[in-house]
């Protein structure tokens, strides 16, 4: 599949994966960071007041597949752009 880049937009969204022209993944990178940050948010808000099996599913299901998803793409750039979303994960 080819993606054409019409108009003024220099990004798009397909498949919830962020193109750019260069194919730099900086969005993409900055988006998975702001998501996983929110569901790391809401985890540790909850991780008081749950079983660990419970913690561990709500893992799964808010936080690896942001990480996972789409990354046989997407993760092959340098690992200065991947820094922070390494951080990301190992923090939690």
């Amino acid at each position: 599949m080819f993606c054409y880049f019409y108009g003024k937009k220099d990004e798009y969204r397909f498949l919830g994966v962020y193109l750019d022209k260069k194919m730099t993944w900086k969005t993409h990178i900055e988006q998975m960071a702001s998501k996983k940050s929110k569901a790391i948010g809401i985890v540790s808000r909850t991780e008081h007041m749950l079983p660990k099996y419970m913690l561990q599913t709500l893992y799964y299901t808010m936080i690896y597949l942001y990480f996972y998803y789409g990354n046989i793409v997407w993760a092959s750039i340098y690992p200065s752009r991947l820094e922070k979303i390494i951080v990301l994960q190992k923090n939690y």
